[in-house]
C-alpha cells in the first residue's frame, strides 16, 4: 500500500515538473508528435490508443508521395493542454503495434528569416 502511495506521489510530482519545464518551450497549440510506430498503423488505431486521454481535434498521418507509404510519424491535436501531458506521460516509450513509440510536444518551427 505504501508503495502505491509513493508511486502516486512520484507520478504527481513528475507531472507537475513537466508542466514547469514545458512552460519555457514554445508549444504549437496542443499538438503532440508520435514517431517510431509500425508503417501499417492506421488513423483508427491511433484514435483508439489516444482517445482515452482526451478529445482529439485532428490527426495528421503523412504519406510519402513517391512511395505511397507512411513517413513513420504523425501529429495529434488535442482540445486541452492537460490531455497532451497525459498522453505523453502514458504513451511515451510504450509499445504500440509491436514497436516502441516516442511521444512529445510539437515545437513551433523557427523562422529562418
Amino acid at each position: 500500500m505504501i508503495f502505491l502511495y509513493l508511486l502516486f506521489l512520484f507520478n504527481y510530482f513528475i507531472f507537475k515538473l513537466n508542466k514547469y519545464i514545458l512552460m519555457d518551450v514554445e508549444i504549437e497549440q496542443y499538438i503532440i508528435n508520435i514517431s517510431g510506430f509500425s508503417l501499417s498503423t492506421t488513423k483508427e488505431m491511433l484514435l483508439s490508443a489516444f482517445r482515452p486521454f482526451g478529445e482529439i481535434k485532428n490527426i495528421e498521418l503523412p504519406y510519402d508521395l513517391n512511395t505511397h507509404r507512411l513517413k513513420g510519424y504523425c501529429q495529434i491535436e488535442f482540445e486541452e493542454y492537460d490531455d497532451c501531458v497525459h498522453a505523453i506521460d502514458n504513451m511515451n516509450l510504450s509499445e504500440f503495434g509491436g514497436k516502441v513509440i516516442q511521444v512529445s510536444f510539437a515545437k513551433k518551427k523557427k523562422n529562418v528569416n
